[in-house]
């Protein structure tokens, strides 16, 4: 049996948000776990979309259009972190596109994540930033083809509420000047029924190697269970989505009433040769990047800046007990361990989408 179970959550989750024309204003949101006026500043992108392209010219003297988009942006974890799904044309290629961000309330600004796997090689990226004055300034810095520094900016500006414009430039001067290569004009549209996840499920157009497929035979939804520190459990259901052709896994997991929650997608890098995750939960609220150790692409982990601690989540999935995840935590790498989490994925309730 197939379902479409993700996508009708995905629906009602951005129901509010696709209401946002000027004669039926998005209505104030309640029972968020990050109500901080900070962390709702991407609420104006909630919502479906249609996306126009323009692209500077090979010549670099002016702008062309070069191709249309759909774009789907959603809440997760209690409106902690906003989620994106985009397809289309630009740069006269296809192209499918996925983005998570979050407020660092640490850190004091955003990070966003980005998984655009063009060729059959994903990789992350990340960003970070912040709004001031209505306009979203984002950026990074790598190093350009002969060694020296280069800065990567995403703008968002002209926000209506059913317009936005985007705009991605880069600087070779520390910021000095800058040089604009694509900008994105969106409009909102009626929601989106079709092309969640950016194209069909388990097909290995982009990504076909078996290294790719290390989490295949866990897509669809499960019924489970999840065991705190103290033993206690509580029932679970955990969605687990092929997106981007292949290329990547993206899982959610929640209780009843939403006591937990918890959002996570997953690709394996073959530059680094390992599996990558980033997380966000109900408990920590904000993005965290988790690497699985070399040769051990069911373990990812990561330390905690504000206590110093070593988190971990172990996957066990051979055995004849039902799949599961550990959450353990440490003073350091070499442990020992600790277990604060289980979560077992008790029985399949459908296929994947």
């Amino acid at each position: 049996m197939r379902t479409r179970i993700l996508p009708a959550l995905v629906a009602a989750l951005v129901s509010i948000a696709t209401a946002g024309s000027p004669d039926q204003p998005v209505p104030e949101a309640t029972g968020l776990l990050c109500p901080q006026p900070e962390a709702r500043a991407f609420d104006f992108w909630l919502g479906s979309w249609d996306v126009l392209n323009r692209n500077r010219s090979p010549d670099g003297v002016e702008f062309q259009e070069t191709g249309g988009a759909t774009d789907l942006v959603y809440p997760v974890v209690g409106g902690c972190g906003v989620v994106e799904h985009w397809q289309g044309h630009a740069f006269s290629r296809f192209i499918d596109g996925f983005s998570v961000r979050s407020w660092d309330p640490g850190a004091r600004e955003w990070l966003l994540v980005l998984l655009w796997p063009i060729s059959g090689e994903p990789s992350f990226g990340e960003l970070r930033g912040g709004f001031r004055h209505g306009r979203g300034e984002f950026s990074f810095e790598r190093v350009g083809p002969d060694g020296e520094p280069v800065l990567t900016r995403y703008t968002f500006s002209d926000v209506a509420p059913d317009s936005l414009r985007w705009e991605n430039a880069t600087s070779h001067d520390g910021g000095r000047t800058w040089s604009g290569n694509w900008i994105m004009e969106f409009t909102r549209r009626p929601p989106l029924a079709d092309g969640l996840w950016n194209g069909p499920s388990m097909t290995t157009r982009r990504c076909p190697g078996d290294e790719h497929r290390r989490f295949d035979r866990l897509l669809g939804e499960w019924a489970g269970s999840r065991a705190d520190a103290g033993g206690e459990s509580v029932p679970v259901t955990v969605e687990l989505v092929s997106i981007l052709e292949g290329c990547a896994v993206l899982e959610r997991g929640r209780s009843p009433g939403r006591t937990w929650e918890a959002f996570r997608v997953r690709a394996f890098e073959p530059g680094a040769g390992r599996w990558v995750e980033y997380a966000l939960d109900s408990e920590r609220r904000r993005l965290v990047r988790r690497e699985a150790a070399p040769g051990e692409d069911l373990v990812f982990q990561d330390v905690d800046p504000a206590g110093g601690k070593v988190t971990r989540t172990r996957w066990e999935l051979a055995g004849e007990g039902p799949p599961r995840w550990i959450v353990e935590e440490a003073d350091g790498p070499e442990g020992p361990w600790s277990r604060r989490a289980v979560v077992s994925l008790d029985e399949p309730l459908g296929a994947a989408p």
